[in-house]
């Protein structure tokens, strides 16, 4: 589904909060909705690949990946499965709560909205609303919302470099890393970018 990566700024040099809402992309909604793109780093480069497929009427699929990594995403049955390299993380529920993938629950994300929540077209804009990131028992980040581009256009791009998506409280281990990267990807490349309405899920999540 991704095309090269050549043109993306090495990975190792970064980390979750490098991650923006400044994208470069381009879709089209025939049969499916289709959007792809680049997620950019707060210095302006391109940082992270993506591609996302949202069959009408059905679940979304996005695959996103950096130099180090490569992350897929399949929301379905109002249930989001994440794999890492290959593995699999563990998965999200309807209510933002984040189990590993032995099912054990670590952490609450919970989305600004009403009723809490994770409706995919709320408009706001980034900065104005964040949640908290509560895992293994600590305050572990804050995730702020970004933009929701909506349909601004077949083929666009950010405003300069984008505004960082998380904000760290604490210093994460390897396994808090790789959730934070994947919950980042998820707020731009999905509640970042709201289909027409008949690509939608009667059941939007609210993660």
């Amino acid at each position: 589904m991704l095309a090269g990566r050549g043109d993306l700024d090495n990975w190792t040099k970064h980390g979750p909060e490098s991650i923006t809402n400044g994208i470069l992309y381009r879709y089209s909604e025939l049969v499916n909705f289709e959007l792809s793109g680049r997620i950019m780093s707060t210095e302006g480069n391109p940082l992270i690949a993506f591609d996302r497929r949202s069959p009408m009427m059905s679940g979304t699929y996005v695959v996103a990946a950096s130099s180090e990594f490569f992350i897929l995403f399949d929301y379905s049955n109002r249930i989001l499965q994440v794999r890492y390299n290959e593995e699999i993380l563990g998965r999200i529920d309807s209510l933002g709560n984040v189990f590993t993938a032995t099912g054990q629950c670590i952490a609450l994300a919970q989305r600004p909205g009403a009723g809490k929540m994770f409706i995919i077209d709320s408009n706001h804009s980034m900065g104005e609303l964040s949640y908290p990131l509560n895992m293994y028992g600590r305050d572990l980040a804050e995730i702020c919302v970004p933009l929701d581009r909506g349909r601004q256009g077949i083929i666009g791009t950010s405003m300069g470099s984008g505004s960082p998506v998380i904000r760290l409280l604490e210093t994460p281990t390897a396994e808090e890393e790789k959730w934070l990267i994947a919950i980042a990807i998820w707020e731009v490349v999905y509640h970042g970018f709201s289909p027409p309405s008949h690509f939608r899920h009667h059941h939007r999540p609210h993660f």
